[in-house]
């Protein structure tokens, strides 16, 4: 009888054995799959490049610089940053004209003019123009802005106070949202 016991008892001892093996296997399988990436590897991919195309800008550079022509840059860099890659500024470029530390943007058209020319009434380069200290012909020179509207832009900080925000231009008579628009690439107030 001892023997009939026996029999059975190792059958169970290596059922049992096998259920636990298999069991720990299962249960490492499973944790190493929660590690993995759920997102197929061409998801992966496509967001890798948007993510890069979102920090690269292409920047356009004329004029004075050793090296014309459009330049990739990233979000953050200065006028100064694409100076650099453009070979930097020929002897005729007129450097006080030029803002070296305002951020590069997408689409942006920097022209390094030469001494003693002027480009745009003071927008050249993607310097922008001061509202809180331009003058009436300067202004005069932003895409919509005829006389009148110059004039009411220095009557407002004249009774105001100087700009705070580019957005302060809503609160010009006869200036509107996409007035602003139009212009808010080409003013500042600094």
């Amino acid at each position: 009888m001892k023997e009939w016991i026996l029999l059975y008892k190792k059958p169970i001892l290596f059922g049992t054995l096998f259920i636990v093996v298999f069991l720990i296997y299962y249960e490492t399988a499973v944790k190493e799959k929660r590690n993995i990436e759920v997102l197929p590897p061409v998801l992966q991919e496509t967001e890798e490049v948007n993510q890069h195309t979102e920090e690269v800008l292409m920047v356009d550079v004329k004029g004075e610089v050793t090296h014309p022509g459009v330049y990739e840059m990233m979000v953050n860099e200065r006028v100064i940053d694409i100076i650099k890659k453009a070979g930097g500024l020929t002897n005729q470029a007129d450097a006080s004209m030029i803002n070296y530390a305002q951020k590069v943007r997408d689409e942006m058209v920097i022209t390094i003019p030469k001494k003693g020319e002027v480009i745009d009434g003071g927008t050249s380069q993607g310097t922008t123009l001061n509202l809180n200290v331009a003058t009436k012909e300067e202004l005069e020179t932003l895409s919509g802005i005829g006389p009148s509207k110059a004039e009411a832009i220095i009557k407002y900080r004249e009774d105001n106070g100087p700009f705070e925000s580019v957005d302060d231009l809503q609160n010009v008579p006869g200036i509107g949202e996409k007035m602003l628009f139009q212009i808010r690439e080409d003013v500042s107030i600094n």
